[in-house]
């Protein structure tokens, strides 16, 4: 039993049965009782004499990880949240030395996992990350896949490192936004995956101003000066892993082109950009079936992610 007391009454708060087997009681070589605690923010892990790790929540003394859903002898999938692609990824975050915050890029998207079978063996070539995308591939009935779309968001968030909480966001319809950029000048820089470059307060994230950018934007903005001029630049265009593999989500931000160039702004300048380039059509033509139905069932399972995708134009 893992029970919490309030430090300065001694109040009891909760209690929690660890359930551990009584002989496993009799048997044990040590101390059964005080076997210590671990606290870390608002979670309490316990290791138990029956080889289990138990993670309780602090505040309510309720069980905050359900071992069964990593557990590979339950063969039972379970979907994370944050996935592989979610929480941060590769976009470059900002510090802000005027407001103390840090300025995150956050994917909101979960992923399924679920233990591989015994016979699963590593590959000598290919990007082997033992992913069957057959099985992780987006299901086709239309209710799910709007609860996934309506979950997979965006974000924009100034995070204050001393009080571990956010002090403003930004919410964005789709994943895979750009790096950020934090100024002396109170500003946070960054561009979209649905086509923007924007600037915000970085005290309290109010957008300033945003200008077009004809296509999705991941890369960071950066700042430079020439005679005492400042200028911010940034290198446009859409791509990385959310456009080629979130299949029926990768659209999530819009239908978004590839226009790859860097564009710089100044205060006071006049320029504007060019029309957009013309959109190249495609037709799909595939080649005639000669595959064996081995062959084509293992083309399935090697990237079947793409089959409830769609073709991108760039």
């Amino acid at each position: 039993m893992t029970k919490a007391y309030d430090a300065a009454t001694g109040k009891p708060l909760w209690a929690y049965d660890l359930k551990v087997p009584k002989e496993i009681l009799v048997k044990a070589c040590c101390d059964a009782v005080n076997r210590g605690v671990a606290a870390w923010h608002d979670k309490v892990y316990v290791g138990t004499l029956d080889g289990r790790l138990v993670v309780l929540d602090a505040r309510t003394g309720r069980s905050a990880i359900v071992p069964a859903a990593m557990d590979d002898k339950t063969r039972i999938p379970f979907v994370s949240v944050p996935g592989t692609a979610g929480a941060h990824s590769w976009q470059p975050m900002s510090f802000s030395f005027k407001t103390g915050l840090v300025d995150i890029l956050v994917n909101e998207a979960g992923f399924p996992y679920a233990a591989a079978g015994k016979d699963w063996k590593p590959r000598d070539i290919g990007f082997d990350t033992g992913i069957d995308p057959a099985k992780t591939a987006m299901p086709a009935d239309t209710p799910t896949r709007e609860g996934a779309r309506k979950a997979t968001i965006g974000k924009l968030i100034a995070w204050n490192p001393v009080t571990q909480s956010a002090a403003w966001s930004v919410a964005y319809p789709g994943p895979s936004n750009g790096g950020t950029l934090a100024t002396a000048g109170n500003l946070v820089f960054q561009g979209t995956a649905s086509g923007s470059f924007n600037a915000y307060t970085a005290d309290h994230g109010r957008r300033l101003w945003s200008a077009p950018t004809q296509t999705g934007v991941i890369a960071a903005p950066m700042t430079y000066a020439v005679k005492g001029e400042q200028f911010v630049a940034i290198m446009v265009g859409w791509g990385g892993m959310w456009d080629i593999a979130a299949g029926v989500l990768a659209n999530k931000s819009g239908s978004v082109r590839n226009v790859s160039r860097p564009l710089v702004f100044k205060l006071g300048a006049k320029a504007s950009l060019p029309p957009a380039p013309l959109e190249t059509k495609r037709t799909l033509d595939p080649p005639a079936v000669t595959g064996t139905s081995a062959q084509i069932a293992d083309g399935a399972t090697e990237d079947k992610v793409l089959e409830a995708g769609r073709v991108a134009s760039k």
